[in-house]
């Protein structure tokens, strides 16, 4: 009928809305009915009516339940027909108790005989597996069964290895292709999902091979990216860019030094943290020199990164590719931590989950507007039941099927707190010894404060760890607007209390009130992929100066101060030798020559290296400085204030083998001068670690921006 339209939306199990518009006259008895399935009639009942500028809304009951699965039209005598919108009902209170799925097969599962296919889509009234061999032109399509908790189910029959497929949903009349969500792995640019046997090619992970791991607080990690580790013109590894470039062995800089692996493993950290491997979007994966993108624009899951493999459109490929690179540093006593991104989804509306389950997956403002506490425009719903589920399947199948060690979460201050208890736990019961850290900023999204798994609910999270922004911010100073703020560690001495709490872990109340419940929740860290680097927040804060070498002994200084205090030390790729991305604070797609790690400036700097490689065999030989607990650090230590801001940390006789010992920071322009009352050895200066030697001082000349161990050996 001409300028007649209307729309028709479940808001309970039995109750439609309808909104009408027509410039023709409506009948008081104006007949109302649904068809299902296109061959059953119910009646409905006209419960309320209202006009307001010339639309008609209406209120209708039906006699029986309407369950979803069913395609429902409404039919208004005299005024047509439209399909009937079941959006809504994921708003309905006993949506989740009705639907939510707890099996363990979503997703294609292979075994050589049959593929089983589940699909989790509660809202559709019809899903189809669209499928083809890899050798075939023309798919094929078969109809899926409607199932338990608003599943479609399928079984192929026969060896489906390679398989590829994707789903056709029809939701509310509207036919939508789609990847599968629970997809191992892919084609290029998310062109189709992809039958993988999982169990195919498994490589001894060597995970004997890693040495014991009982608490957070012997952790030393090492943040990268798989891209930026490995693309520099200056070396001679031959997969750049690529996960095997990761685990090329005896590859060499330009000045002859180690590259690659060889030189992440002579670096003596305990974990490396990978920046996302799991699918994101802004990188074409068959060009990725096209456009650069750190990997935070999540797509998938359970799909890793295809731009890291050598062949993007071999499904197996990023498959056992990354499992070669975990299998190979674990060899070598490295554990694999990986960057995950659950608080947004690049484009939301454009994803798979979306085009399954509208809006099921994203948190929503009172106004209807999808929530933008990522910044992103799509906070993830993480307390709903089956978004939960997604996030614990995903997480326990990175660690099942490539043996990860650890996970640092991307704004975890979005999630909730009942989750990432709940993945914690799941995970820990697969791996004792896993790790899981994230960034607690106390983001603003739907959920409640307290839900919120920010770093002000620490003590409701024993086993998670949290970025220490307080350790960053007294120890190096602002980032950001606060550039040019300088910290403890640039010579402010008015940080000087403030640096005793978060040296001692921020885990007990002193000038502050305690953050953490133990030194295991505090990341100790002054830089990360985010924000300009530490060399860079040095260049701004003294803009006046010139000299390298003041700057560098600054680097030195503070990396020296992470592998000494009390918490997890973490540093970010290149942060060992000063390096700079040019004064950029978001390099997320500015490419590689902001990004990746300078191995010409390694060649210059290899006393930068020597340094860092001897401070963290400091923090791994003394087990002391790995101490955790709030009471025993409190007995550890005790401090004494310098001239200059300088300061000295006293451990006593409280790390063994050592009658004494004495950390000294000194983060002036000037010299201290300072006179002990014994004599003790120098264990570890400016220059890295001193072979133990006859000489004794007792009169100290503490040269400036410097940090100093002082011993007293027991034998």
């Amino acid at each position: 009928m001409k300028d007649t339209f209307f729309k028709a939306k479940l808001i309970d199990w039995q109750k439609i809305r309808v909104a009408l518009f027509s410039n023709a006259a409506k009948e008081d008895d104006t007949k109302f009915w649904l068809i299902k399935d296109f061959y059953e009639t119910i009646p409905l009942k006209l419960e309320k009516t209202s006009s307001l500028s010339g639309v008609s809304y209406f209120v209708l009951s039906s006699p029986k339940i309407l369950d979803l699965g069913h395609f429902y039209e409404i039919h208004i005598l005299n005024f047509g027909k439209d399909v009937l919108d079941v959006s809504d009902a994921i708003y309905f209170d006993d949506f989740d108790h009705l639907f939510t799925y707890n099996g363990d097969d979503l997703g294609a599962r292979y075994t050589k005989n049959k593929t089983t296919f589940r699909l989790w889509a509660p809202l559709s009234s019809a899903c189809f597996l669209k499928c083809r061999k890899k050798e075939d032109d023309t798919p094929s399509y078969h109809l899926m069964k409607r199932d338990v908790n608003g599943t479609y189910f399928l079984t192929l029959e026969g060896d489906q290895d390679s398989l590829i497929y994707t789903y056709i949903v029809v939701n509310n009349g509207v036919i939508v292709e789609s990847i599968d969500p629970y997809a191992f792995s892919s084609l290029a640019n998310e062109k189709a999902s992809v039958v993988v046997n999982m169990e195919k090619y498994v490589p001894n992970f060597h995970d004997d091979k890693l040495p014991p791991f009982n608490s957070y607080s012997e952790a030393t990690i090492y943040e990268a990216h798989v891209r930026d580790l490995t693309i520099s013109k200056m070396t001679d590894i031959e997969h750049k860019g690529k996960f095997l470039g990761l685990i090329e062995e005896k590859r060499k800089t330009l000045g002859g030094n180690p590259a690659g692996f060889d030189y992440l493993k002579s670096l003596g950290f305990s974990h490396l943290q990978f920046q996302p491997l799991q699918d994101y979007k802004t990188v074409d994966e068959l060009d990725p020199n096209k456009l650069y993108n750190w990997g935070y624009d999540p797509r998938q899951y359970f799909a890793l990164e295809g731009s890291f493999a050598t062949d993007p459109n071999d499904a197996y490929k990023r498959v056992n590719e990354f499992k070669d690179v975990v299998a190979k540093f674990h060899n070598v006593g490295i554990r694999i931590n990986v960057d995950v991104v659950y608080n947004h989804l690049y484009e939301g509306d454009s994803t798979s989950l979306d085009k399954i389950v509208p809006d099921y997956f994203y948190r929503h403002l009172d106004n209807g507007k999808l929530s933008n506490g990522s910044g992103c425009g799509n906070d993830f719903a993480s307390e709903r039941p089956m978004a939960r589920k997604l996030i614990i399947d995903s997480i326990l199948f990175l660690i099942k099927y490539y043996h990860i060690d650890g996970l640092r979460f991307d704004l975890m201050g979005l999630l909730d707190v009942e989750t990432m208890n709940l993945l914690t736990s799941e995970a820990k019961k697969l791996k004792k010894d896993f790790m899981i850290y994230g960034e607690g900023w106390n983001m603003p999204t739907p959920i409640l404060e307290e839900d919120r798994a920010h770093h002000g609910n620490a003590a409701k999270m024993k086993d998670i760890a949290f970025f220490n922004d307080a350790f960053r911010n007294i120890v190096g100073g602002g980032i950001g607007y606060d550039l040019r703020n300088k910290g403890y560690a640039l010579g402010e001495e008015s940080y000087r209390e403030g640096f005793k709490f978060a040296y001692l872990g921020s885990c007990l109340e002193y000038c502050y009130h305690q953050r953490f419940i133990d030194a295991n929740q505090s990341l100790n860290y002054v830089e990360c992929h985010d924000n300009e680097t530490f060399y860079d927040k040095l260049v701004a804060s003294f803009s006046d100066e010139d000299d390298e070498n003041h700057l560098l002994s600054r680097v030195r200084m503070t990396n020296a101060i992470i592998a000494l205090a009390f918490g997890v030390p973490f540093f970010h790729m290149g942060q060992e030798i000063g390096q700079s991305k040019k004064g950029n604070g978001n390099t997320y797609n500015a490419g590689d020559k902001y990004n990746r790690l300078d191995y010409k400036l390694l060649d210059e700097r290899q006393e930068m290296v020597r340094h860092f490689k001897d401070i963290l065999t400091m923090r791994k030989s003394l087990k002391e400085l790995q101490t955790y607990a709030p009471e025993e650090i409190l007995k550890m230590v005790t401090f004494k204030d310098l001239e200059h801001g300088g300061l000295i940390i006293d451990y006593g006789s409280n790390i063994s083998n050592f009658e004494a010992f004495k950390v000294i920071i000194n983060p002036a322009d000037e010299t201290i001068y300072y006179e002990l009352d014994d004599y003790h050895q120098v264990y570890l200066s400016s220059n890295g670690l001193v072979p133990r030697s006859d000489i004794h001082i007792k009169h100290l000349i503490l040269p400036p921006r410097s940090t100093f161990v002082l011993v007293k050996y027991s034998n």
